[in-house]
């Protein structure tokens, strides 16, 4: 667990509440409902953002919700639709979680959730080899595949590189920008997005 440094050019944008007609959210129909404003939301967005999706006010979202809006959100986001606009999940309470973290193992999803200690957290299905090199990339802001070594020694720089490119396919990490090493070759640098 992590504090969240914010991305440097990603703007923590004002989080996006999600509210239902109750505090308990039932049911695909409301799902998609809830989906559809969000996505409004995030379209409408600058770019290089991070939008905290508030679950203060849901008190109950039951499993076909959660899927209905974290399911489409998310896929939207890692296929790139949205450029580069991404969510922090925030002020889940014990049963949402626990019904969202059941999808996010069905579906193979994972998202940053900010606990109430102001920690950052990946709720869902991740490798421990990809979850190590994420934090790596949190605590050290920006991180290149030469930097991953030295937490993997055994690795090589193939498979090191593969990480990075799942992380980003993940919509866990930025890629921001190449270079060329002094050893030569291509070099990219990625970010945590949160």
């Amino acid at each position: 667990m992590m504090k969240c440094p914010l991305m440097a050019g990603l703007k923590r944008q004002k989080p996006h509440a999600v509210r239902g007609r109750t505090d308990l959210l039932n049911g695909r129909r409301e799902g998609r409902e809830l989906a559809e404003r969000l996505l409004a939301h995030l379209a409408a967005t600058e770019p290089d953002s991070l939008l905290p999706v508030d679950f203060g006010q849901v008190r109950f979202m039951d499993f076909s919700c959660a899927d209905e809006l974290l399911t489409r959100v998310l896929r939207r986001i890692r296929s790139g639709e949205l450029g580069t606009r991404f969510i922090l999940l925030q002020d889940l309470a014990p049963s949402v979680e626990e019904n969202i973290a059941a999808l996010f193992a069905i579906r193979d999803l994972v998202c940053p959730k900010l606990t109430k200690g102001g920690k950052i957290e990946l709720l869902g299905k991740i490798g421990s080899e990809l979850a190590e090199t994420y934090q790596l990339a949190v605590r050290k802001g920006k991180i290149t595949a030469r930097e991953v070594l030295a937490i993997a020694p055994g690795v090589g720089i193939s498979a090191i590189s593969n990480r990075l490119a799942k992380l980003q396919t993940m919509a866990l990490l930025v890629r921001t920008k190449d270079g060329a090493p002094e050893s030569g070759g291509r070099q990219f640098v990625y970010q945590a997005v949160c």
